[in-house]
């Protein structure tokens, strides 16, 4: 039987090959969407923990033989309101206890049973989004919070994870006080749309699992446990390329400088 490995080495050799033969916008392909899809597909093959910087962590031996997803809907408190609705959130990743059935709609089926599900939001040159038509301070990591608890049994474990390049990570909107900022958005949200604000569900916040990680440090992981990270790390370098995120490289106009050693200096 093919590896799990195998089946994402050919998926990264589709997808560059894709890329070659019909000539798209290369970010149609280079990604945040298609890299954290090839992420987690390999994490949760071989189990890793990924660890934030600050020392949170997200155990995939523990969600081996969960189900995930991309692109899934998921429904908040406030999809159905009368005053100020929202729309259903689209996840880049969802990984739990849950059913979708893409034949019948996108909207995931929690189980009444369920022991954990979770969120990945993935970011390569944009950031979280700062609020919504009706919620301008309502925050998308608030967002996905709000609706990973609503719905949920008490017993059930929640993450949410935002995962971004290591020289974008301080850039992307992350709620700066953290789990205390997603508590008081989300209460402003049902404040916004005149209704008893979910106590229980707030209280909850508290104990979900809630951090920042980069790719290069998600990608040392994998490095750890003995994967070959060969095309994985060359397809990560080509969304960092076609997303102008690797600043290490020159600008064009100082590789011009540097191709007729004209110090940059001297244009000072």
């Amino acid at each position: 039987m093919e590896t799990t490995k195998n089946i994402i080495d050919e998926s990264i050799n589709k997808l560059n090959s894709l890329n070659e033969k019909f000539k798209a916008n290369p970010t149609i392909i280079y990604n945040e969407g298609w890299m954290v899809r090839i992420l987690v597909a390999q994490s949760m093959e071989t189990g890793i923990t990924i660890i934030s910087s600050d020392g949170k962590s997200l155990d995939f031996k523990c969600l081996q033989g969960k189900n995930w997803t991309s692109e899934a809907q998921i429904d908040s408190p406030f999809v159905g309101t009368r005053i100020k609705k929202e729309r259903h959130t689209r996840p880049d990743i969802i990984i739990g206890d849950f059913d979708v059935n893409w034949k019948v709609g996108t909207d995931i089926l929690r189980k009444s049973d369920a022991q954990i599900l979770g969120i990945i939001e993935a970011k390569m040159n944009s950031s979280l989004d700062k609020g919504t038509t009706y919620a301008k301070e309502y925050n998308q990591a608030s967002r996905n919070v709000c609706c990973l608890l609503h719905k949920n049994n008490n017993q059930c474990d929640t993450f949410f994870v935002v995962v971004a390049p290591e020289n974008r990570i301080k850039k992307i909107n992350f709620p700066t006080g953290g789990i205390k900022d997603i508590k008081k958005e989300i209460e402003a949200r049902y404040v916004t749309s005149k209704l008893d604000i979910d106590k229980e569900l707030t209280e909850r916040i508290d104990s979900c699992n809630i951090f920042c990680i980069s790719y290069e440090d998600w990608i040392k992981e994998l490095e750890k446990a003995e994967v070959d990270i060969t095309l994985l790390n060359e397809f990560y370098q080509s969304c960092l390329e076609h997303n102008n995120i690797n600043n290490k490289k020159p600008s064009g106009f100082r590789k011009l400088l540097e191709r007729q050693n004209i110090p940059s200096s001297s244009l000072k």
